[in-house]
């Protein structure tokens, strides 16, 4: 059976599994603070005027950690708000997932964990949606306001496979859907469609995705065997 630990490891039978979320970072240039760092030097600094590199790191740990606990709780919240227990939530994000949530969607599964002995992947979605011809679709839930196609745009993939898939935020939740898609469908699903959900106070209602298909059978095959 398929487990994951509190340092977010999932293992079964005993084998570690990578993460989704690991392989898809793993495809891309990890963010270089230093290299940042001395690129902001290089002008104006605007809201970052008079404050040291330290400064600068430590506010962005700080607001890293506050955003990455209030994710946390919106997740919680949406997923006990499906399985019909209560909810005391009084945040913007919430009161747009309640907007959002008017939607006729049936649920198939909630935080469903999924995996590919083969590839030796693993990761949980967010929410399954069931659709009438038996096809399901995927949702994938992001607190937060600065997702598309082209914002903070660093280069490319670093998978030669993948090198026209842009370095982005968007494109990034774009191949962890994928990755779903690709586990779900080596379990006997059919996936119809994918959809990214942005939740957050600086916008004015929810923002909803549906994210392009992409071919990894090259990329993940070289993980078998």
């Amino acid at each position: 059976m398929l487990h994951i630990n509190e340092s977010h490891q999932y293992f079964k039978e005993g084998l570690q599994y990578i993460s989704v979320t690991t392989l898809r970072d793993s495809w891309f240039k990890k963010f270089d603070v230093e290299e940042t760092l001395r690129k902001m030097r290089l002008k104006p600094m605007g809201k970052y005027e008079g404050m040291t590199d330290e400064d600068i790191k430590q506010l962005w740990t700080s607001k890293g950690e506050v955003a990455a606990a209030q994710g946390t709780a919106l997740h919680k919240h949406i997923e006990l708000y499906y399985k019909l227990e209560p909810v005391v939530d009084t945040s913007v994000e919430y009161a747009q997932f309640l907007d959002f949530a008017q939607e006729t969607l049936v649920p198939y599964e909630i935080e469903w964990m999924v995996c590919d002995p083969e590839t030796r992947i693993a990761g949980t979605i967010d929410f399954v949606a069931q659709n009438k011809d038996g096809t399901i679709d995927l949702y994938d839930w992001k607190r937060s306001s600065k997702v598309n196609e082209y914002t903070q745009w660093y280069g490319h993939s670093l998978v030669p496979e993948l090198s026209h898939i842009p370095d982005t935020t968007y494109w990034k939740y774009t191949m962890q859907l994928n990755l779903y898609k690709y586990l779900v469908e080596k379990m006997g699903k059919r996936v119809r469609r994918m959809y990214l959900v942005c939740f957050h106070p600086d916008l004015l209602n929810y923002q909803r995705y549906q994210v392009a298909e992409v071919d990894l059978e090259k990329v993940l095959n070289r993980r078998k065997g």
